[in-house]
């Protein structure tokens, strides 16, 4: 009777670990949701998990430890500045919490000018969001990153 051999599995790189998702946290004003929404589909075309509080955020939920725990779990976050969110506390929270770990930020403009960025965001290349085709290209070229160093 012929011999069978059986394949052994192996193990990843990374020890059987599953590699962490790259996830992009959006902070946003509600008057900006539906602008929201389109980043988030172009986050997800290029191989990113989207963070956006109307899928995480549940009646009841203790907001801050929420935000905190999402952006701490989330890879970069993307501001969408507009004259709308400038005027959001919960926008600058977000941007203090984003900065105290160390994300990194990207200021997307929203009818808002790169001059007109408040203190909280003074220093950082901001992206129009005309533009954002080409910060998703960029993004594209860190997740890849990403990726291979969690092999």
């Amino acid at each position: 009777m012929p011999r069978t051999t059986t394949k052994r599995k192996t193990r990843p790189k990374s020890g059987g670990r599953v590699p962490p998702p790259f996830q992009v946290f959006i902070s946003y004003s509600s008057h900006d949701s539906r602008v929201a929404a389109r980043i988030g589909k172009g986050i997800e075309a290029v191989g990113a998990r989207k963070r956006l509080d109307k899928h995480f955020l549940k009646g009841g939920d203790d907001v801050r430890e929420t935000i905190l725990k999402e952006i701490r779990e989330s890879t970069e976050v993307i501001v969408l500045l507009s004259p709308e969110s400038q005027k959001s506390h919960w926008v600058s929270y977000e941007i203090g919490a984003a900065q105290g770990r160390r994300k990194r930020v990207t200021p997307i403009l929203h009818n808002l000018r790169a001059e007109d960025m408040g203190p909280l965001l003074q220093g950082f290349k901001a992206i129009y969001l005309k533009d954002f085709d080409d910060f998703l290209i960029e993004l594209k070229q860190r997740i890849n990153k990403f990726v291979d160093r969690t092999r």
